[in-house]
């Protein structure tokens, strides 16, 4: 079986000197051995809305090439051909978690409010600004945080979203676990059409100690999917220890060496191809399982309420035990109040609107878990912004 390997990295950046150099790493990525016609490297970037009109604003040139090197519905490339290109992938504006779980867990009413006047705004944004920038609808979703609940899946289907990433910490190490992080899954009748696809994390591409080199990490990955029978492997990290010379030599050697190992055995793509591969053509070929059913996974490794589980990239057990409660009451009493002005017809439109942008740049703060350096994660901006978004929501 041969094993399709895809790498999707996370960049949310809003400031220009940190986007800048993104721009010129994306630059050396997509216009990789062009010379020779290549297409490029193959990764799969996915990024905020802010990042992407960073990009714009610091280095207006990437646009054309964003435009020009990768896979797009209008490109004059088909078939295979695209899954050898790299991809973008959406997510928020401002990288805003699509869940808040005081409201989920303890206020349905409220958890419909957040979703309809925070996320989804959030979303069509980021949209926004790729239709504007770009050109293009995107096709894939990856939530700020690797939050992730099967709740919010239909606002995903119906933003036209053909699959969303999802972290594979929350199904488990055993072999069960590892064999389904390597397969693409739907939700049922009731979300038919979006397609989910969890990253493989008992690889992680940025440990320069056990992978020291690109070559190692697609070794590791070919073991991962022998070992487990797979053909599909994804995984994902933030870009930003990637966007050095280093990080880029690697990237560069994970891609060569596949090559070198030729598409019989490991072929690098994009994202999308993985989703790809479970369409009936492939399924028929013998090569790739067909999609599975991801609440009856769930059922089977023992998550009782399958609709309201939620899993992130801290939350591995799935057991909200990382989270920060003090942040996540913030949250829920901002977004209560929020609601209740913005219901009552009588608050400041304008006001309303700008204390919820000025809460949304730091919503995603109550995912960080509880170890030092993130409890006081820019502890000093959260308490400021907060005071700031609150003045304002009081101003309405």
């Amino acid at each position: 079986m041969p094993i399709l390997f895809s790498l999707a990295l996370w960049a949310d950046i809003g400031c220009d000197e940190p986007a800048y150099k993104l721009a010129q790493f994306l630059e050396r990525i997509l216009w990789f051995n062009n010379e020779n016609f290549c297409l490029g490297i193959p990764l799969t970037i996915c990024m905020s809305g802010q990042t992407l009109e960073a990009l714009a604003r610091v280095h207006p040139t990437i646009i054309n090439t964003l435009n020009w090197r990768t896979t797009n519905s209008n490109s004059y490339l088909s078939g295979p051909w695209r899954w050898e290109q790299a991809e973008l992938v959406g997510s928020t504006f401002h990288a805003t978690a699509l869940v808040q779980p005081s409201a989920l867990h303890n206020n349905n009413q409220l958890h419909q409010a957040f979703t309809e006047g925070f996320v989804r705004p959030e979303i069509q944004q980021c949209k926004d600004s790729f239709k504007r920038l770009l050109g293009r609808n995107l096709r894939g979703f990856r939530p700020s945080e690797m939050v992730w609940c099967p709740n919010v899946s239909w606002l995903l289907e119906e933003q036209n979203f053909d699959y969303c990433i999802i972290g594979g910490e929350h199904f488990g190490s055993h072999q069960t676990g590892q064999w389904h992080k390597g397969q693409v899954f739907t939700l049922g009748s009731n979300v038919p059409n979006l397609k989910i696809i969890s990253t493989t994390n008992e690889i992680m591409p940025s440990d320069w100690n056990t992978y020291p080199h690109g070559g190692d990490v697609v070794k590791a990955v070919m073991n991962y999917a022998r070992k487990n029978n797979t053909g599909r492997v994804l995984l994902s990290y933030d870009i930003d220890p990637f966007v050095s010379d280093e990080g880029f030599e690697k990237i560069k050697e994970m891609y060569l060496h596949c090559l070198e190992c030729g598409r019989e055995q490991i072929q690098m793509v994009n994202t999308g191809a993985l989703v790809d591969s479970a369409n009936e053509k492939n399924i028929n070929s013998g090569l790739f399982q067909p999609v599975i059913n991801l609440l009856s996974f769930y059922r089977e490794i023992g998550i009782q309420f399958v609709w309201e589980f939620i899993s992130s990239n801290t939350n591995a057990l799935g057991n909200l035990d990382f989270i920060d409660w003090e942040r996540a009451q913030d949250a829920y009493h901002f977004i209560r109040v929020h609601n209740e002005k913005f219901t009552s017809g009588k608050a400041n439109g304008y006001k309303l609107e700008e204390a919820k942008k000025c809460w949304l740049l730091i919503s995603g703060t109550v995912w960080y878990d509880i170890r030092p350096e993130w409890k006081h994660f820019s502890s000093n901006d959260y308490h400021q912004t907060l005071t700031n978004a609150w003045k304002l929501l009081n101003e309405a």
